[in-house]
């Protein structure tokens, strides 16, 4: 005997059918402006958040900012304050802590629900999200301890960390900022042809020229690969180079002898601040990580201690030698 097909019982009403089609068709737009903000009618300081959004990676935050931004009544500084919430949430939890993908994000699912139907504001949200942050502060940057360790143990350092590029165009914009001229573009940045170089280990990895050999005469192969891979000694370029340079001394960097090559004193913000330097010692990087990690703990709102810090920076190395 044929089973008799099941029937399909709509819980819905025409009027509800049509209420619930018709919010579906207005929140696509929303949807689509969390893609491409430049295409957005919302204020500058708003599409720069949701632009930073999209270059660290989104992930399950998009329903939620779709629907913040939904929330046209909401004023401009409340969705602000949930996209910084939301970004600074990202960069600790997973970029710094390298929590499980999925970390709550069922919760946020549920509070893009409850946004879409005004049953709770964007500051509540907000609040909520940098609560969660600040309790799991501590953990994250354990995490991100043992995550760095890892990779100088295998010979990448900091070079090896998947947000570098994120956290290096941010320092820059921030100079940027300052100096009200932005150098460093993000596509060109993150798009290097083959053989080109967008972030330069000052001191290379393998060091051949006799600078090189000179300036890092004390110290063991290992500790100079180590030292190679510290936060400090990482620089984002104006523009890409030929791999082939990146062996020259420290101030055919900052002057080039190769024709038509640009070197660091007319390159990015970041290559300026770098060619002040008179020469590139392992105190340099030190006193540059130190500073970059300076502007990580004010940009995301995070402490890391003194002890935490060497570790990051690999200070023990310089006391040892």
């Amino acid at each position: 005997m044929t089973e008799p097909e099941p029937q399909i019982v709509s819980r819905l009403a025409p009027k509800e059918l049509s209420e619930y089609i018709h919010s579906l068709k207005s929140l696509a737009k929303y949807w689509y402006y969390s893609f491409f903000p430049e295409d957005s009618p919302f204020s500058a300081e708003e599409k720069l958040w949701i632009d930073r959004l999209n270059r660290i990676g989104i992930g399950s935050f998009r329903p939620l900012v779709a629907a913040a931004l939904s929330r046209e009544t909401a004023s401009a500084k409340d969705r602000i304050s949930l996209l910084k919430a939301i970004e600074r949430f990202i960069f600790v939890s997973f970029r710094i802590g390298g929590f499980q993908a999925n970390y709550q994000n069922s919760v946020y699912y549920r509070r893009s629900r409850e946004v879409l139907s005004g049953s709770v504001s964007l500051a509540s949200v907000a609040e909520e999200i940098i609560s969660t942050v600040n309790t799991n502060e501590s953990s994250a940057k354990i995490g991100f301890l043992s995550k760095i360790s890892r990779l100088y143990d295998n010979g990448q350092g900091f070079y090896g960390w998947n947000s570098l590029r994120y956290f290096l165009y941010e320092y820059e914009y921030d100079i940027g900022e300052m100096n009200r001229l932005h150098k460093l573009n993000w596509s060109i940045f993150t798009t290097a042809e083959k053989d080109k170089v967008t972030i330069e280990h000052i001191l290379p990895q393998t060091p051949s020229k006799q600078y090189w050999k000179d300036t890092f005469a004390e110290y063991s192969d290992e500790t100079i690969k180590f030292l190679s891979g510290s936060l400090g000694n990482l620089l984002p370029l104006d523009k890409s180079i030929n791999s082939s340079l990146q062996n020259d001394s420290f101030e055919d960097k900052k002057y080039p002898k190769t024709a038509g090559q640009r070197g660091y004193t007319h390159g990015s913000h970041s290559e300026i601040e770098v060619a002040q330097y008179e020469d590139w010692t392992a105190e340099a990087i030190l006193d540059r990580g130190k500073k970059l990690l300076t502007f990580m703990e004010k940009r995301w709102g995070i402490t890391f201690s003194c002890e935490q810090k060497d570790e990051l920076l690999l200070n023990r190395l310089l006391i040892v030698n």
